[in-house]
This record gives C-alpha cells, sequence and structure tokens, in this order.
C-alpha cells in the first residue's frame, strides 16, 4: 500500500470514527458502496493489487460479508484474518493480516506459520530478504510443510543457521554445510542440536589442519563417523 493510500485511510478513520459499527457477519451490507482495504505491511505490493480486485469483484454480491470474507481466506492462503468495519453509512475498512514468514525455502517460497507454502513474492523483498533460508531437496518434503515448520522450529533457537547451511531431504537425512569452513554434517532431526554440532566442529577443527573436506554423520549415539577427502562434495 503506497503511503499516500495509508494517509488517505487515515484521514477518513479520524473523520468518521464517532459513526463506527462492526458489520454483522452473516448480514448484507448493501448500503455499502465502498470498501477500503487495509493490508499489514508485509503483504507484497503485487499481492495487495491482487486482492482488491477480488474485492471489487464481489461487490456483486452486495458486499456480503461471509461470502466475501470466504472468499478471500479460500482464494489466497496466505490471510491469517480478516476484519471488516463500518465507519459511516456507505464506507467499510477491511484489515487483511497475513500469516507470520517464517523462512525462505529453496529461494523462491516462504514457509509460513499456518503451517504451509506461499510464493516469496507474495510478502514484500525485503521481509524476504530477513528470513532464515534453508533448502528442501525432492517434492515430497515440500508436501509436508507441517515438518518443515517442525525443523524450523529446532534450529531457530539455536541459531544453527548462522552457522550453516541446511538442505533438507527427510526428517532423517539433514545436511547442513559450514558457511566458512569445509566440512559438512549429516543429521536427523533428533539430532539437530548445538550440544552435537559442537562436538563434530571441535573435533574438525583439532584433526584437519590442512582444511580438507570432511563429512560428519552425528546421526548414531556416542559417536560420530568421519569421510575426509570429500572435496567439496557432500551428500
Amino acid at each position: 500500500m503506497s503511503v499516500k493510500h495509508l494517509v488517505v485511510c487515515a484521514i477518513l478513520l479520524i473523520i468518521i470514527y464517532p459513526f463506527v459499527r462492526v458489520i454483522d457477519y452473516g448480514a448484507s451490507i448493501g448500503t455499502i458502496s465502498y470498501i477500503v482495504p487495509v493490508y499489514d505491511a508485509r503483504i507484497s505490493d503485487a499481492l495487495q493489487q491482487q486482492i482488491s480486485h477480488h474485492i471489487d469483484l464481489c461487490k456483486s454480491t452486495s458486499y456480503n460479508p461471509k461470502f466475501l470474507l470466504d472468499h478471500l481466506r479460500e482464494t489466497f492462503d496466505i490471510i491469517e484474518s480478516l476484519a471488516l468495519t463500518t465507519y459511516a453509512a456507505d464506507i467499510a475498512f477491511l484489515e487483511v493480516r497475513a500469516y507470520n514468514p517464517l523462512a525462505s525455502i529453496n529461494n523462491d517460497l516462504v514457509l509460513i506459520d499456518r503451517p504451509a507454502l506461499a510464493h516469496e513474492t507474495m510478502y514484500e523483498k525485503q521481509v524476504v530478504s530477513q528470513l532464515e533460508s534453508f533448502m528442501v531437496a525432492n517434492q515430497q518434503a515440500l508436501e509436508n510443510p507441517a515438518l518443515l515448520e517442525e525443523t524450523y522450529a529446532v534450529t531457530a533457537p539455536q541459531k544453527i543457521l548462522d552457522n550453516f547451511m541446511l538442505t533438507f531431504y527427510s526428517e532423517y537425512y539433514l545436511l547442513l554445510k559450514h558457511r566458512e569452513s569445509n566440512y559438512a554434517l549429516i543429521c536427523d532431526r533428533s539430532t539437530l542440536n548445538t550440544r552435537l554440532i559442537e562436538q563434530a566442529d571441535a573435533l574438525y577443527a583439532q584433526n584437519n589442519p590442512d582444511q580438507i573436506a570432511w563429512l560428519l554423520d552425528i546421526r548414531f549415539e556416542d559417536q560420530i563417523i568421519v569421510k575426509r577427502g570429500m572435496r567439496g562434495t557432500y551428500g
């Protein structure tokens, strides 16, 4: 939404706030001739235009609130909540809020806390650029966003993705490639923790002065399996 649009909305709110009334969800609001959408700032301009277009299409239904809100939720997966309120006899404001974006996936998708995957163009570029990112290596994993969300929930508080690039193959095979050192780790969701990662990091630092590529498998209890001389190829 442009700054000019926001200013207009703010002025309208100030002028007509005393006339506020919340719309009955099941009633017809045929007297409403104009709906002003108020968008979550994280939603991209392109998606805002699409949503506004669908709002205009619903005008033929006399802006029946149930039809309008259900239609928008079914059409746009990233919408978390909608609030439709009138502030005058013929004007209504529609607040559109998006699900929280959690992580960037494969450089073109965003994991949202629905959980689901949305195309990155649905969010502002600045929002996407600030997300942690990881790769998902197969289509089957992409079809299970709940599992991806659980994996993200493990990595996020531990700051694992600050030091490693994560590629998700399955919940039993996660590849962590160190961003600076010449090694990678194989783990699963149960061994995706900083204690084991720190042990593997220390093992590499203490025993590999020549910085030869290592692949360390930490999925097994009380042991770390090391493959040396991987020549930068992992997995």
